[in-house]
């Protein structure tokens, strides 16, 4: 079976076989109304494509079909068989086992979103109906069955071949950030298939192409798949004396003990708390980032209003705060003694986030006005300190 996600046959979109613009045949005025819409997208091609699929393969032609994956019914039945040998004066029979059996019952649906996907649709039922049947050869000019209709069923990684390949699943991480299933699929025999058209069902309807001809827009198909075991399955003493399972992937491809394995429930506490704190701290960080973008609205509002003429350049009010909040800034041994700073921090502060908006961004405003509070601070402790 393949798995090349390039293989034509494994590619769905909708208007593969026509159907591709919404408003066929519609006037130039009609259809530029609305030309942001204009092709169909179908959400379940995307999804189809993603291998979200139920494959099914001819085993003696090769040949593959592939439908997407809108399960109705989808059931396992493992059945144990034992024979039963009653003994007189026991009260329960010796049993024996005989085997165990598994069977597939899948029902799915087939719909079409456009008339060109309504046809492939009955392309691929067509097709799936074809592998019922056997294969043929000549003999002596009389045709004699030369193989049974094997399928390969394949059902994402639900249903797949596991049991012939190595003894090692799939950790966690491989099996859900990974690629968990690249095996073939299942082999068995299909003993019966049910097709319902919907012709009757009013909720779905048909395509009316042309005289006596109609395509299902919602074709539902039910199946039953009985499995046919590749492999011997069962326990075996391994290398260290212990019962070990032959295939230890099988039958969904998971290995719960490898890679790093289960969290104990200490290190699930430390994981958790950790993630608490990030998850704070983004939080957090999103609020700042708010609070600054408001921060930097506010300093440029401010800029405009107070400290700037009409063609942008400062203002007198604003020429002689920029001297002020220049010589707050200052060292002790830089003063200048014609300039009065600002030894008010709110007022500091208010002042430099509004020009600082010129030039930075929200963060840069608010760091503009801490440190313009800091030094207002410094400058009035110096104040005080040269009157004692």
């Amino acid at each position: 079976m393949s798995t090349n996600p390039f293989d034509p046959n494994r590619f769905f979109d909708a208007s593969r076989y026509g159907g591709l613009l919404k408003k066929a045949g519609k006037p130039i005025e009609e259809v530029s109304k609305d030309a942001a819409n204009l092709f169909y997208a179908d959400g379940s091609d995307a999804l189809a494509n993603d291998g979200l699929t139920i494959d099914f393969e001819h085993v003696p032609s090769g040949e593959t079909v592939y439908f997407k994956a809108f399960i109705n019914a989808f059931n396992e039945t493992y059945n144990s068989d034992w024979s039963e040998e009653p003994v007189y004066g026991r009260t329960d029979p010796i049993r024996m086992f005989k085997q165990t059996t598994r069977s597939i019952t899948l029902a799915f649906l087939v719909p079409a979103a456009t008339l060109g996907e309504g046809y492939e649709n009955l392309s691929k039922v067509q097709k799936l109906v074809q592998f019922l049947y056997p294969s043929y050869t000549a003999v002596d000019n009389a045709l004699t069955i030369a193989q049974s209709p094997l399928i390969r069923l394949k059902l994402m990684n639900l249903v797949s071949n596991n049991s012939n390949s190595d003894n090692a699943g799939f950790s966690y991480d491989s099996y859900v950030h990974g690629h968990s299933s690249a095996s073939g699929g299942l082999l068995g025999v299909i003993t019966n298939v049910n097709i319902n058209q919907n012709l009757d069902n009013p909720d779905f309807g048909v395509f009316h192409t042309q005289h006596s001809t109609v395509i299902p827009k919602m074709i539902e198909i039910s199946l039953d798949f009985k499995v046919i075991h590749e492999a011997a399955l069962g326990w075996q003493k391994g290398g260290f004396g212990q019962q070990e399972f032959s295939h230890a992937r099988f039958p969904y491809n998971t290995d719960a003990g490898s890679g790093a394995g289960p969290r104990t429930r200490e290190r699930l506490l430390a994981d958790q708390n950790q993630e608490a704190v990030a998850y704070t701290q983004g939080i957090n960080r999103q609020r700042q980032e708010l609070s600054d973008e408001r921060s930097l609205q506010a300093a440029q509002d401010i800029m405009k209003s107070q400290l700037l003429k009409a063609n942008g350049e400062l203002n007198g009010k604003g020429r002689r705060l920029a001297r002020r909040l220049d010589e707050t800034t200052r060292s002790a041994s830089d003063r200048r003694w014609y300039v009065r700073g600002i030894t008010d921090p709110e007022k500091a502060g208010y002042y430099a986030t509004a020009f600082a908006s010129l030039a930075t961004d929200g963060a840069g405003v608010r760091q503009a006005g801490i440190n313009a509070e800091d030094s207002a601070n410094a400058l009035k402790e110096e104040r005080w300190s040269w009157i004692k």
